[in-house]
Protein backbone atom coordinates (compact mmCIF):
# COMPACT_ATOMS: atom_id res chain seq x y z
CA UNK A 1 0.00 0.00 0.00
CA UNK A 2 1.09 3.21 -0.93
CA UNK A 3 0.07 7.03 0.52
CA UNK A 4 -1.39 9.50 -2.40
CA UNK A 5 1.05 12.33 -1.34
CA UNK A 6 -1.63 14.76 -2.76
CA UNK A 7 -4.27 14.20 -0.68
CA UNK A 8 -3.01 11.44 1.82
CA UNK A 9 -5.16 8.39 0.48
CA UNK A 10 -4.24 4.64 0.95
CA UNK A 11 -3.55 3.04 -2.41
CA UNK A 12 -3.37 -0.10 -3.59
CA UNK A 13 0.03 0.09 -5.58
CA UNK A 14 -0.86 -3.01 -7.61
CA UNK A 15 -4.00 -1.42 -8.83
CA UNK A 16 -3.02 2.40 -9.05
CA UNK A 17 -4.16 3.47 -12.59
CA UNK A 18 -2.31 6.60 -11.51
CA UNK A 19 1.29 7.23 -10.79
CA UNK A 20 4.44 9.51 -11.41
CA UNK A 21 8.12 9.14 -10.96
CA UNK A 22 10.09 11.75 -9.03
CA UNK A 23 13.97 11.46 -8.71
CA UNK A 24 13.62 7.93 -9.59
CA UNK A 25 10.99 7.58 -6.66
CA UNK A 26 7.68 5.81 -7.58
CA UNK A 27 4.65 7.30 -6.52
CA UNK A 28 1.08 6.03 -6.83
CA UNK A 29 -2.67 8.58 -6.79
CA UNK A 30 -6.06 7.83 -6.36
CA UNK A 31 -7.26 10.23 -9.31
CA UNK A 32 -5.81 11.97 -12.09
CA UNK A 33 -6.43 15.18 -10.60
CA UNK A 34 -4.01 14.14 -7.36
CA UNK A 35 -1.01 12.88 -10.01
CA UNK A 36 -1.71 16.70 -12.10
CA UNK A 37 -1.32 18.42 -8.87
CA UNK A 38 2.11 16.18 -8.26
CA UNK A 39 3.53 17.16 -11.23
CA UNK A 40 2.70 20.77 -11.21
CA UNK A 41 4.77 20.84 -7.91
CA UNK A 42 7.06 17.53 -7.58
CA UNK A 43 8.95 19.24 -4.57
CA UNK A 44 6.24 20.06 -2.50
CA UNK A 45 4.60 16.80 -2.86
CA UNK A 46 7.44 14.38 -2.99
CA UNK A 47 8.71 15.95 0.65
CA UNK A 48 5.34 14.85 2.07
CA UNK A 49 5.38 11.72 0.94
CA UNK A 50 8.51 11.08 2.65
CA UNK A 51 7.25 12.43 5.51
CA UNK A 52 3.71 10.31 5.76
CA UNK A 53 3.82 6.41 5.98
CA UNK A 54 1.19 3.91 6.54
CA UNK A 55 1.57 0.66 8.45
CA UNK A 56 -2.07 -0.96 8.24
CA UNK A 57 -1.03 -4.26 10.25
CA UNK A 58 -0.68 -1.66 12.86
CA UNK A 59 -4.12 -0.44 12.32
CA UNK A 60 -5.93 -4.24 12.51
Amino acid sequence: MATDPVCLAIVDEEDAKYTATHKNQNYYFCCNWCKKQFEENPKRYSRIANDVSVNLKEIT
